[in-house]
């Protein structure tokens, strides 16, 4: 690997991938909006929509988490508190929010128009507003992926639907240092076996939990795992990155559209010297409406339910017809999703970031002047 790419994996900040982030973020808007309009009975599949991009998610945090555990050599507990700060605050606020629109968001889904997602969004709504104490602690955890649906009917899916994803997310990263630290090459083949009963353990419990547990996706973060070592291992040729989602392909053929999402983004991202297809992939996600997109994509992700919600109720009240209140919901959500989240990510995420970043860095400061002073 050439020396100037390794020193952009060192800093941490790969611009490609950032707007990879913000696009995938924005087709989840796009495909939730859909999934809640009737004219996307229409659609061969309008389930693609909703999955695609979030499998690029966790392979995207695959690479991310162990870039950053091999650059910044955080203790476990600086870690955690780093990562928590990270995903805590701007989720809270959206399951706050989420809560006291459920009343609101049934009598949306009842009075609008009959959609792909209508009937399984009700029954959500109604089994949370059942037993709404129970998921609401489990919420607060953000470990709603982890209860099996015989203790907690469909935890995963209910007061904040698309943070599910957010639970299988704090779940990698409670085990991501473990998983590092046995993959590190001192006395890597003594440790291995260790990692495969790690991998074995979480895999057997696949058949008891649902969606939102990590087990089900061990293969999309091994290969954003497997890119990463790649890039920074591979001295020869950085075109070894895309190895990890190609050989994938064969085995995991339901993820099959996420991994060539991947394997361009990484192609074009992780080559410094780039042909003519490498530069036009790296305009397109190195363009500033992606690179914005890209740098508040959490705060999007975790917020556009409430207004795939609200926009129906907005848009009920024009006559218009069909083709145009599809691109009506879809700009509105879209905008409204955007504008909210500029506010949540400059006044609630980032600035806990900066609380959780100074935290664990004292943690780790106050930790080495111990080990100095004994």
């Amino acid at each position: 690997m050439n020396a100037k790419n390794y020193e952009t994996l060192k800093k941490g900040f790969i611009s490609e991938f950032e707007g990879l982030r913000g696009i995938m973020a924005i087709w989840v808007v796009v495909g939730h909006m859909l999934s809640g309009l009737s004219a996307s009975h229409d659609l061969a599949s309008p389930n693609l929509w909703n999955t695609v991009p979030v499998q690029v998610f966790i392979i995207l945090s695959g690479f991310v988490i162990f870039s950053l555990l091999d650059r910044e050599h955080q203790s476990y507990r600086a870690f955690l508190i780093h990562r928590s700060f990270r995903l805590f605050p701007a989720y809270l606020l959206a399951l706050a929010i989420s809560v006291l629109m459920l009343p609101f968001a049934r009598e949306v889904l009842l009075t609008s128009p009959a959609a792909p997602m209508t009937a399984a969004r009700i029954s959500l709504i109604d089994t949370a507003t059942n037993n709404l104490s129970a998921h609401l602690a489990v919420h607060l955890l953000l470990i709603q992926g982890l209860i099996p649906d015989g203790v907690l009917a469909n935890s995963a899916y209910t007061l904040v639907g698309q943070a599910w994803s957010v639970s299988v997310e704090w779940q990698f990263y409670i085990l991501a240092p473990i998983a590092y630290l046995l993959l590190k090459p001192r006395q890597r083949m003594y440790k291995l076996p260790a990692l495969a009963v790690l991998i074995a353990l979480l895999a057997s419990f696949n058949n008891k939990l649902g969606g939102g547990y990590i087990g089900q996706y061990l293969s999309l973060f091994a290969v954003g795992i497997a890119t990463f070592c790649l890039s920074k291992y591979s001295a020869k040729s950085t075109i070894l990155s895309i190895l990890p989602p190609l050989c994938a392909l064969p085995f995991m053929q339901e993820y099959t559209a996420a991994l060539l999402i991947w394997t361009a983004a990484s192609y074009c991202a992780l080559n410094v010297q780039k042909n003519t297809t490498q530069n036009i992939l790296s305009r397109i996600l190195n363009c500033k409406p992606a690179s914005y997109l890209g740098k508040i994509s959490y705060s999007i992700y975790i917020n556009h339910m409430i207004f795939v919600f609200l926009t129906p109720s907005i848009i009920s009240k024009l006559s218009m017809g069909s083709s145009s209140t599809i691109f009506l919901a879809i700009g509105l959500s879209t905008a409204l999703t955007i504008v909210f989240s500029h506010v949540t990510y400059s006044y609630i995420e980032k600035p806990m970031m900066r609380v959780g970043k100074a935290l664990s860095t004292r943690k780790l400061h106050s930790s080495a002047a111990t080990q100095e002073n004994g």
